[in-house]
């Protein structure tokens, strides 16, 4: 188990890990019939991920996003990481423009050690601060504490901030969430206007919601937020954060893009962004955590091994899926991915292999992946 205090984007419990990995399918009920479509989507996808992944793609090519001239992949991007020197240096080595942190809120005043941002800047990264509360009861009574808290990190000198982590999901919003996000909606209120009193700009978003079903599907979570809040969010924020796992959907799996949203995490972000903008709530959207492991030995709910390439072939389908997203007017800005390292992350053990480079710090597939992307046109 990593420490709590540790970047709790990365501690996730092994059950909230296993419902992302079968959130996909199994929870649907998918037939085996349509996994016999199966060879047709390697064939089609093994051919357009491999132009997509080296730019050999023109830009009006049906589900690509055009090209941009003005920034890169790599600007959009980001890693999920403890904030050290090393793990900023290598996530600045795979070419990614952001790191993602979670410093969290306990009774005991922070030791938080600002230089690690003014590092982080030196070298061309910037950072997301998700704030959350330790012990994930967040009681009213601490309302005003934590907002004090979240706003703390414009001054500590963080480029974004997510309020909270996943607060539809019982790992980290107790008790487990009915479909009733009122306490969800006033943490919101009050905390994103106390970091907007502290900057004008930063960045806010709401907490990325998990994936899951009704009635705290993250489509249904970002709706009913918005139901309850008293406006005040909506004024005050820049995003709509949601982590789209989607961890058995590579390319010798059922998940294909653009089709299968029924089935798909990834897919059903789009619904998230469309239930925000019908309450008038139009904003980009940034994939705050995604990933998947490549945990040799262990399967997943289709009986395919969890192996390097299987990881690589994930993120081939998410940078896809992103730029497919895009090309139908789904407002993508940033995707941070989970995480730097193998054993960064290690409630599970699937979840121990969620890492970018392994334990000596070695290039994983996937790494190569997002390495090769970050320096592709936007």
């Amino acid at each position: 188990m990593v420490n709590s205090k540790k970047n709790t984007s990365m501690s996730k419990s092994s059950n909230n890990k296993k419902a992302k990995a079968k959130s996909n399918g199994a929870k649907f009920g998918v037939p085996l019939w349509k996994r016999g479509k199966i060879l047709l989507f390697v064939l089609t996808f093994a051919t357009i991920g491999s132009y997509f992944l080296f730019g050999a793609y023109a830009a009006t090519s049906p589900g690509l996003a055009s090209k941009s001239p003005n920034s890169t992949w790599g600007d959009h991007m980001g890693v999920s990481l403890w904030p050290t020197r090393e793990n900023f240096f290598r996530a600045r080595a795979l070419g990614v423009g952001w790191v993602g942190i979670s410093w969290e809120m306990w009774n005991s005043p922070s030791t938080f050690d600002q230089s690690l941002i003014v590092y982080a800047h030196s070298i061309g990264l910037k950072v997301l601060e998700t704030c959350q509360m330790q012990d994930r009861t967040y009681p009213i009574s601490k309302i005003g504490e934590f907002a004090t808290y979240c706003a703390s990190w414009v001054d500590k000198g963080v480029d974004a901030i997510q309020i909270g982590n996943e607060w539809n999901n019982s790992d980290f919003w107790q008790p487990q969430p009915t479909g009733d996000y009122t306490k969800q909606a006033q943490f919101l209120d009050l905390t994103s206007a106390a970091i907007r009193n502290k900057s004008s700009t930063i960045p806010i978003m709401n907490a990325g919601w998990s994936p899951g079903g009704s009635p705290n599907a993250p489509y249904d979570a970002m709706l009913n937020v918005l139901n309850k809040s008293n406006g005040t969010f909506a004024n005050n924020a820049s995003a709509i954060a949601t982590h789209p796992y989607a961890i058995d959907c590579d390319d010798v799996t059922h998940c294909g893009y653009p089709t299968h949203r029924d089935w798909n995490p990834f897919m059903n972000s789009k619904d998230v962004w469309y239930n925000s903008v019908s309450k008038g709530f139009n904003k980009p959207v940034w994939f705050t955590e995604m990933g998947g492991p490549s945990a040799n030995g262990n399967n997943n709910w289709t009986g395919e091994a969890y192996t390097q390439t299987f990881q690589k072939n994930l993120y081939l389908q998410y940078i896809f899926g992103t730029a497919y997203l895009r090309s139908q007017g789904v407002p993508v800005e940033a995707l941070f991915w989970h995480s730097i390292q193998d054993g960064q992350s290690s409630l599970s053990a699937k979840d121990y292999y969620y890492g970018l480079y392994d334990k000596n710090w070695n290039e994983k597939e996937a790494a190569k992946v997002v390495k090769d992307m970050s320096s592709k046109p936007w």
